[in-house]
């Protein structure tokens, strides 16, 4: 009678997971950089790599991932609406992440997507 009661109590479905992967445990290759590379633009990402160079060199001495990274994000996002940031994460993903995820994941592609 109790195995009835538990298999009458159904847990209600679940929303998806959904996951973004900085730092290479998802993927193969390193999507922080690919996606501001991706969202800045060639000539853009270029000049914002040139105004990190300080933070780059900084990081050869103090290794603090965290913070050269809070930098880049200061230089490729500031003042970016949270839902323009949202929209290009979910592009880049399809379009950039997907193909070098780990075979693993399964990382699967909406169905309907603007790029």
């Amino acid at each position: 009678m109790t195995q009835d009661r538990r298999r009458s109590r159904a847990k209600p479905p679940q929303p998806p997971l959904v996951a973004f992967d900085f730092d290479g445990t998802i993927t193969t290759r390193d999507s922080f950089t690919a996606f501001l590379r991706w969202r800045a633009g060639p000539v853009r990402y270029a000049l914002g790599l040139l105004r990190l160079l300080p933070g780059v060199i900084g990081y050869l001495f103090h290794r603090d991932r965290g913070r050269i990274k809070a930098q880049a994000v200061a230089e490729f996002l500031r003042g970016v609406p949270r839902e323009d940031l949202e929209a290009d994460a979910v592009r880049v993903r399809v379009l950039h992440v997907a193909p070098v995820a780990e075979p693993s994941i399964g990382c699967r592609e909406p169905s309907a997507i603007s790029t």
